[in-house]
């Protein structure tokens, strides 16, 4: 018996090919750097990470107005409001800007490192505690989506090249090792969620592209184009992308009938996905005084003012 289970653990580990070790070590090396990112990156020193770290703090505290919830998608921040709720973090942040570190320190004696915008404190020695605590936990997320992320980039890869099993391993390091890349997949920032969004997105219009009668992969393309959107408002720029997808499988691979239904799916679920809250945010910013084809753009991308959010939401 024992002589079976050794032989049958050695055939295990032959099967194991050296493609399938490139994936993992690809894997393995981009958390490595991530999570050393994420740790020895001082909380809030990353680009508006404070921003993206008060948003779900002011959810969690019922402190978010319209005002920045209309300008902001609110996805990423409501995803993290959930752990933080569990998370003992102090009911007030405590920031002392670049300003007052110039006036007190000539370096900052915690973390001696020139042009920082915060000082930090006891706090931010590992292991961590108060915000600084939290702010790490959080990170994590983001370090998880980064995972998901180039996990599916293989994932495309694959699919663009069938007959070649390295370029997928290639265009996977390609994204995991990019410095701007693991930076801000170590941090707090909204960015990650979209380019998590957006990548599983592209993957199932492809994956619709070589089987168009597989309907559940539009219908899962739909949806993360819609999460996309809810996410960052640049994720509307899907939208012409599988539109375009859509019209080449008509004139190639099905009828004109076969479009309209695909089209009607695809509006359907991305709006269940998170389009709906582009309706949400025109409506609610709408000023009947300066209602026009700018002023949709401006309230989409969040450039409404926020009296004008304000006053129509009190009515």
């Amino acid at each position: 018996m024992l002589f079976h289970l050794q032989n049958e653990k050695k055939l295990r580990i032959k099967n194991i090919s050296k493609y399938d070790l490139t994936f993992f070590l690809i894997l393995v090396t981009f958390l490595c750097f991530a999570i050393s990112y994420s740790l020895i990156t001082p909380m809030f020193e990353a680009p508006d990470e404070l921003f993206h770290y008060k948003y779900p703090k002011d959810i969690v505290d019922g402190n978010l107005g319209p005002e920045l919830y209309l300008r902001h998608q609110p996805l990423y921040y409501v995803i993290l409001a959930g752990p933080l709720y569990f998370i003992d973090y102090p009911d007030e942040t405590k920031i002392v800007d670049h300003h007052m570190k110039l006036k007190s320190f000539a370096r900052n004696p915690f973390f001696p490192i020139d042009g920082s915008k915060y000082l930090h404190g006891n706090e931010e020695m590992f292991p961590f505690s108060e915000t600084a605590q939290a702010v790490h936990i959080l990170r994590f997320f983001s370090i998880f989506l980064g995972t998901i992320t180039i996990i599916f980039t293989y994932k495309i890869a694959k699919l663009v090249f069938k007959k070649n099993n390295w370029m997928p391993l290639f265009s996977m390091a390609y994204i995991a090792l990019i410095p701007k890349f693991l930076f801000i997949n170590s941090v707090l920032n909204n960015d990650v969620l979209i380019w998590t969004c957006s990548t599983i997105a592209i993957f199932y219009i492809l994956k619709f592209s070589t089987k168009p009668h597989k309907t559940k992969f539009l219908i899962l393309a739909s949806i993360f184009t819609g999460l996309a959107i809810l996410s960052k408002s640049s994720g509307v720029i899907l939208i012409p992308m599988i539109f375009g997808i859509l019209v080449y499988l008509a004139f190639t691979k099905q009828t004109t009938r076969s479009f309209f239904k695909n089209f009607f799916i695809f509006g359907t679920f991305s709006l269940i996905g998170g389009g709906w809250y582009v309706y949400f945010k025109i409506i609610t910013a709408y000023d009947p005084n300066n209602f026009h084809l700018g002023s949709i753009i401006s309230y989409f991308w969040g450039a409404q003012s926020s009296s004008t959010v304000g006053s129509n939401l009190g009515q």
